[in-house]
């Protein structure tokens, strides 16, 4: 099983298994294929009737199977496009990542924003959900940050310390189309908060 964020119309929501996250509308599916390029179905809430399981604990099992199938990836901005690798390693632990952005660029972590998908770039939006994440994401940047989910392919991560809200507002909104909602993560240690971005 595993979560995509997908658009489709309100009329065809009572036959999913969904919930709204972030903005996105995020839908329990299954894959025929584990190469992660299968088919993919959507859970009708029938199947699920007799399981005895909470829709709560059917999406932290969808999630976690997608953390091992589909890794995150971090892109600086001009990595990524059309001619991005296909596939890559995965999120790195935070000093080898860290490491590999600042021999890449030493202004990595100063970089105007990052984006996050999984490794296929497939439905990619639903990384910034995955387990721990979040909290990895702030400890390897060094700073709390601002979230945004332009389209369901990937997630735009921008440190608190480079850019204002305004400046972030005026950045999304000069993308063409709708400007997305921005959220801001905050980290505390080991515990993050997060909330819409007044």
């Amino acid at each position: 099983m595993e979560l995509i964020p997908e658009q489709i119309p309100p009329e065809q929501l009572p036959r999913t298994v969904s919930a709204r996250v972030l903005g996105m509308q995020m839908i329990l599916a299954s894959r025929f294929h584990t190469d992660g390029e299968g088919m993919i179905r959507t859970v009708h809430p029938e199947e699920i009737a007799g399981t005895g399981l909470s829709r709560r604990d059917l999406f932290r099992t969808a999630l976690e199977n997608m953390t091992g199938r589909m890794p995150p990836q971090i892109y600086l901005p001009e990595e990524w496009g059309p001619s991005r690798p296909r596939r890559g390693s995965g999120l790195l632990p935070a000093e080898q990542t860290r490491s590999r952005l600042l021999l890449r660029r030493p202004q990595a972590l100063r970089a105007k924003g990052y984006v996050l998908t999984n490794s296929f770039g497939k439905c990619g939006a639903a990384v910034i959900l995955y387990p721990d994440l979040p909290r990895q994401l702030c400890h390897l940047l060094r700073s709390n940050l601002y979230v945004a989910v332009p389209d369901p392919e990937h997630v735009l991560v921008f440190r608190t310390e480079d850019i204002s809200p305004a400046g972030l507002r005026i950045f999304l909104g000069s993308t063409g189309g709708p400007a997305p909602r921005i959220w801001i993560y905050r980290c505390f240690g080991e515990l993050i908060s997060y909330r819409p971005l007044a």
